[in-house]
């Protein structure tokens, strides 16, 4: 029992350090504190050792990534933000009546 909650907070500290380096908590956080809305967060993956083998944007829907057509495609660098892929009205759905789109807005006193 007592090795189980071992390895439990141990894959719990990695995931938390993950977190931590992770450029989202950057993004949101000063989407929250300074409202720099993000447009793009920068993803990776890493091998065993940790050192990272690809990466790519995440732009906020519906937009993707698009390759430049040059450079190493595993390389985030060389790509940009794309049309969506879809553009049509999907069908009325249940909930559609509750849904509205998101609009950005600032509300009250800028911090000092």
């Amino acid at each position: 029992m007592a090795s189980a909650i071992c390895v439990f907070f141990i894959d719990l500290i990695s995931f938390l350090y993950f977190v931590m380096q992770s450029e989202v908590v950057s993004k949101i956080t000063n989407w929250v504190e300074e409202s720099k809305v993000p447009t793009s967060v920068m993803t990776s993956r890493t091998d065993s050792s940790n050192n990272v083998t690809a990466s790519r944007p995440v732009y906020p829907y519906p937009a993707v990534a698009k390759y430049t057509g040059s450079g190493d495609w595993h390389d985030g660098a060389n790509y940009t933000q794309g049309a969506p892929l879809y553009t049509a009205a999907s069908r009325t759905w249940a909930g559609s009546s509750f849904y509205t789109p998101y609009t950005p807005a600032t509300r009250g006193v800028a911090a000092p």
